[in-house]
């Protein structure tokens, strides 16, 4: 196994312990492939407690460090989207959460969007 191999499993299996204990039982967290994680939260009836969840991510990431990265933090950048609102079929939420995230990701980074706001919340506040 490379060293860059390596590093991206040890990333993926902290991101995933971390990420995991701030979820529900039922959550769904994953690895799509790459850098790219997807978690799918059933029965979520409000706006703020999405964004309640992803400030407590966003806030949980900023702890992960890497002897590999001088002690620096890894940061996250967050697409949201909404069943029904924004699709209801996984592809068209997986579309809509795609395009939410690189609202977040042109406006810095290190933060969320959710789907149709043209607001990003950053982690640098």
């Amino acid at each position: 196994m490379s060293t860059d191999m390596r590093w991206e499993m040890r990333c993926f299996i902290l991101s995933v312990r971390c990420w995991g204990r701030q979820f529900r039982g039922d959550d769904i967290v994953g690895r799509i492939g790459g850098d790219e994680f997807i978690i799918l939260m059933r029965n979520v009836t409000t706006k703020e407690a999405v964004r309640t969840k992803a400030e407590q991510l966003l806030a949980e990431t900023k702890k992960l460090v890497f002897d590999e990265m001088a002690g620096r933090g890894i940061t996250i950048s967050v697409g949201i989207a909404l069943a029904p609102e924004h699709g209801k079929t996984y592809l068209n939420l997986y579309r809509s959460a795609d395009q939410a995230l690189y609202e977040t990701k042109r406006n810095g980074r290190n933060g969320f969007t959710i789907c149709g706001e043209n607001q990003d919340i950053t982690g640098k506040r």
